[in-house]
This record gives C-alpha cells, sequence and structure tokens, in this order.
C-alpha cells in the first residue's frame, strides 16, 4: 500500500533482480561494457618561455563521442545505465505509435498533467484539483502510522501540531514515483521501476514488464509519474473497472453525481442517495496501491516489430473466431444466447492470455463461448467487459469497426492470392479502434465536466 511503502518507504529492503543483465560472458551476440576514452579532456602539452619544464593544459573537446552501444540497440550511459539509442527509439515510434494510440493517449496525458498544474483554468478544472486534495488526504487517513492514527494520549497532547501536519498532505506523500504506459488501443497501466533497475526510459519506449502470469509489451507514456497523476490515473483505473462489473446499466450511480457523492460519503456527509457498498468500494477507489507489475527491459527489436506485428495479425484472426463461436452458439441456443458485443481480441505477448474485450446490457452466462474458445486456442481466456455507462460502443467502435474492416480486406486479398499467406498492414499503417483511451476521456468529461 502507499500507506506502507510510498510514504514511510517501508518496502523489502532486498529487491530481486528484474532487469536482465546486459554483458553475459557466454552471449556472443553481446559485447563486454566499452569504456569511452577521455575524449572530452585532451593533453596538450606546450613550451614555456618562463619555464623549462613541460606542462600540460586541458583542452576542451566540443564534439565528444556518442554514447557506446550494444547489439540490442541499447545505448550506455555513465557506464552502467542503458537507454535506447535514436535508432532503436526511432523504430520504437515506427512500430508502436499506432498500435498503442500514442497521438491520442499523449494528448489525454498532458492535457490532464496541465490540469493538475493549474494551467487550464475552467470549472472542470477547478473540480479535478479540488478532487485530487480529496485523493491526498484520503491516502494520509489509510496510512496507519500517519498522524491520524497515534494513539489518543498523543493525540490529545499534540493537537495543534497534528491538525497542522494532516493539512500538509504533502509533507507526508514520499513516494517513489511509477511509470505509466498504454496498452493496445490506449488501455491505460501503472507499473512500478525496480530500485536495481538501471533503465533510463522515454515517452514512446516499448518495454517488457510484467503480464499476467507471463510477460507483455507495452509502450512507455510517462517515464516518471507523480503523486499527482498517479493518484488521479488510479482513482480512474478504479472506477472503470467497477463500472465494467455492472452489467445492468440501471445499476450504475449517476457520473454527474459520484464525485460529490463520494467525498460527501468518505467525509461523514448526509447525501441524498449513498454508494451501493456492494457496486463501490469507496476504499479501493481512492487508495493508491504500489503496482506489482514492474518494468522487466528494453523491447528488442525483433520483438518491436516482427513479433508485435505477428501478434496483431494472430489478433484479428481471434476476433474473427470469437464472432463466428458466439454466432454459432446464438443459432444453436433457442433461449436467446448470449447478448454481448464483441469489440476486440488482445493477446498477451508470450501468448499465455488472450483477453476479448465486449460490451453488454444484461447478465451472461460465458461458459460455453470460453470453452469454445480454449479448445481453439489452448490458453487461458479471459473476457473483459467495457463500461456500459459512457456510450463507448457508439462513439468509438460502431462508426468505424477498423480492425473487422481490416480483417474483411485481408480475406479478401487471401482469396485471390494463390501463396496462402494472409498478411496484416504494417504497423506504421495501422488504424485501430481506440476505444481503451476513449473509456478514460468520456470517464472524466462526465465525472468533472
Amino acid at each position: 500500500y502507499i500507506s506502507d511503502a510510498l510514504i514511510h518507504g517501508n518496502a523489502a529492503t532486498q529487491q530481486p533482480q528484474y532487469s536482465q543483465p546486459v554483458y553475459i560472458n557466454n552471449n556472443p551476440s553481446l559485447q563486454v561494457p566499452y569504456t569511452a576514452p577521455s575524449e572530452y579532456t585532451q593533453q596538450q602539452q606546450y613550451s614555456s618561455p618562463f619555464n623549462a619544464r613541460r606542462n600540460t593544459q586541458p583542452v576542451l573537446n566540443l564534439h565528444p563521442a556518442a554514447a557506446p552501444t550494444n547489439d540490442a540497440g541499447l545505448a550506455v550511459v555513465d557506464g552502467k545505465n542503458l537507454t535506447s539509442s535514436k535508432e532503436l527509439h526511432d523504430l520504437y515510434l515506427d512500430c508502436g505509435s499506432n498500435y498503442f494510440a500514442s497521438d491520442k493517449v499523449y494528448k489525454f496525458i498532458d492535457s490532464i498533467k496541465g490540469t493538475l498544474r493549474g494551467d487550464n483554468v475552467s470549472t472542470s478544472s477547478s473540480r479535478i484539483i479540488e478532487f485530487l486534495d480529496f485523493l491526498k488526504n484520503c491516502n494520509l487517513n489509510y496510512n496507519p502510522q500517519s498522524d491520524a492514527f497515534i494513539s489518543t494520549a498523543v493525540s490529545n497532547a499534540s493537537s495543534t501540531g497534528a491538525a497542522k501536519s494532516k493539512n500538509s498532505t504533502s509533507m507526508h506523500l514520499h513516494y517513489k514515483p511509477l511509470v505509466l504506459v498504454s496498452l493496445k488501443n490506449g488501455k491505460l497501466e501503472l507499473l512500478s521501476k525496480p530500485q536495481t533497475a538501471t533503465l533510463i526510459l522515454k515517452r514512446g519506449d516499448l518495454v517488457i514488464i510484467d503480464g499476467d502470469r507471463g510477460k507483455d509489451l507495452v509502450l512507455v507514456v510517462e517515464p516518471v509519474v507523480d503523486i499527482n497523476l498517479a493518484l488521479f490515473i488510479n482513482f480512474l483505473k478504479k472506477k472503470i473497472h467497477f463500472d465494467s462489473l455492472i452489467t445492468n446499466s440501471q445499476q450504475h450511480f449517476p457520473n454527474d453525481q459520484f464525485i460529490k457523492t463520494l467525498v460527501d460519503t468518505t467525509n461523514g456527509k448526509p447525501v441524498a442517495h449513498e454508494l451501493n457498498p456492494k457496486l463501490y468500494d469507496i476504499i479501493e477507489l481512492t487508495q493508491l496501491i504500489i503496482p506489482s507489475k514492474q518494468v522487466l527491459r528494453f523491447a528488442t527489436p525483433w520483438e518491436s516489430s516482427t513479433n508485435l506485428h505477428n501478434k496483431f495479425q494472430d489478433e484479428l484472426k481471434a476476433l474473427h473466431i470469437a464472432q463466428l463461436k458466439l454466432r454459432s452458439l446464438n443459432n444453436n441456443n433457442s433461449g436467446g444466447g448470449l447478448n454481448i458485443k464483441i469489440l476486440n481480441a488482445e493477446f498477451q505477448f508470450d501468448r499465455k492470455k488472450l483477453t476479448f474485450y465486449y460490451i453488454c446490457q444484461e447478465r451472461n452466462d460465458f461458459r460455453d463461448l470460453i470453452k469454445e474458445l480454449f479448445k481453439f486456442y489452448k490458453t487461458r481466456i479471459w473476457l473483459c467487459a467495457i463500461p456500459n455507462n459512457l456510450s463507448i460502443d457508439s462513439k468509438f467502435y460502431d462508426s468505424n469497426k477498423f480492425e473487422w474492416e481490416m480483417y474483411q480486406d485481408m480475406m479478401s486479398h487471401y482469396s485471390m492470392d494463390n501463396t496462402g499467406i494472409v498478411v496484416a498492414p504494417e504497423l506504421n499503417r495501422l488504424k485501430l479502434d481506440d476505444f481503451q483511451i476513449g473509456v478514460y476521456m468520456e470517464l472524466v468529461k462526465v465525472l468533472f465536466g
């Protein structure tokens, strides 16, 4: 929890080594660390008419050598830190921008950062800043070691100091910055960075991270996330999670009243309509928890290009197969079948998990569909709902269906081609349904607009 580790730094002192070593003696493709010569200062000898001894004088070199790179395209900084070279970073941008909806993600995050800094002057911006103060106070109160939880005797003896300390939230929120990344279609994720890591990340880098019982590949959005952005994004993610579990759209609490009701309920003030505790966990909504998933290493050029492209092709086929399975089950079911709309498919990078994103307006039994998909793919199948109270399908999917149309176009070329090979467009030519980042955009609009 942030109360245990982010504020007071009570994390385990011994951290596991998550980043893979770059220089390995038994791997001929990886080179021994390069020690750059001292080219910034060259020694020049000259004779002095006043002294027969030869002296040395440093001469500044205005064109130092570039940082050495290894075979993976990584640049070595200060002899130990790793960052992506210009060539590798350009490859990341070329391959990952469309797949991870980087343009819309960057625009959304930069707008939120500007609002949290106070750059934007509007009613919605003021509401967001006020709510941020509320989130900070919540995380202080959840901390059992803060002044809000000291013993009664001590509290009475230093009530003035405690009150002053409680209002100074920034004094207590000492936390190690997280990393904000984007998955396919702009789905956001907060990650930890190992203390032993020597990775210098940049926006647009592609990195390998801890996945769900495996590994995944993501796009770096914010290499260093400050406490304000972390608290706000964490709340949005939790709100989306709870909303996605509500199948009956009539059970959703009105979004335009949600923030005020949440704040008043937490502060013990009377409210006209209470939040249903079975649908919304107030503590989980507002408390920032240290993510267990971590950034492991930079993606290799092959992973960023060929492997990511192959993964996307598999996702297009999986979307088509899921649609066929769903149609077949519904045709053979006299009871009406499944009333869902499958929007997208996403493989984990190591193919150990296949997730289908869908929207529905009622409770459904997915067991038969999951069985059929598992028999075909022999991997873990996960069905993940998109909140049905934001009209995401009508605003970001129905009018385009870019990936569905892309697959249909691929198959039409396949029928005319004798090679038997179906190839998706190149990664830098993709146009996907950016509904995942659309969920965040719409949620901020309805909560604070």
